[in-house]
């Protein structure tokens, strides 16, 4: 198979975005399922990314950005509880239309400056939040490690069918918001 003329780094991770939201889970898209997708061979795609941790890497700092995009918009022109609110729903909203991408982003950045930049994009909206209602820079850690644990562990059982018990997923959620933003209250009082 020769390789692809014009193929791009961009073309590259936007197949494996195009297979995480056909359903798949990164862990399980394989560089060479990758590369017949793309018309290459498998040891071409090393020219675009550094293998599966490469590509992991590639795919969290996209994922990051998307769901930077969506908790922004939000949280705008909403102050408070309520854009706390929003931005908890953002984080939902987007792992239920995205779960593979959702899953693929919350990946350890080390010292990556890409990853730490994708990180601060997504979790900015919700720092600028907490910071405007008065929540200390250590409480703040805090509070965003119980939302994204709450948030991802939520939409990660919800989208693993985890949640058998007879009653609506989205009355569960809707409790979900309450709890965490409640919580901010009581820091806040």
């Amino acid at each position: 198979m020769a390789a692809r003329a014009g193929l791009t780094r961009h073309d590259v991770v936007g197949e494996a975005l195009r297979m995480l939201d056909e359903g798949g889970r990164l862990a399980d898209i394989t560089l060479g399922e990758l590369a017949r997708r793309l018309g290459i061979r498998p040891q071409s795609l090393y020219a675009h990314v550094d293998g599966t941790d490469g590509l992991a890497r590639a795919v969290a700092v996209a994922g990051l950005h998307a769901l930077a995009s969506d908790v922004t918009e939000a949280a705008i022109g909403a102050s408070g509880t309520d854009a706390a609110a929003a931005v908890v729903r953002a984080h939902l909203s987007f792992a239920r239309r995205r779960p593979g991408l959702y899953e693929a982003a919350i990946h350890p950045p080390g010292d990556d400056p890409d990853l730490l930049l994708a990180i601060d994009a997504a979790g900015s909206p919700l720092e600028r939040i907490l910071t405007s209602m008065g929540i200390e820079p250590d409480e703040r850690v805090h509070w965003t490690r119980v939302f994204l644990a709450s948030v991802y562990g939520f939409a990660v059982l919800q989208q693993a069918g985890r949640f058998a018990l007879p009653v609506a997923t989205s009355v569960s959620e809707d409790r979900l918001v309450e709890m965490l933003t409640d919580s901010l209250l009581t820091r806040t009082a």
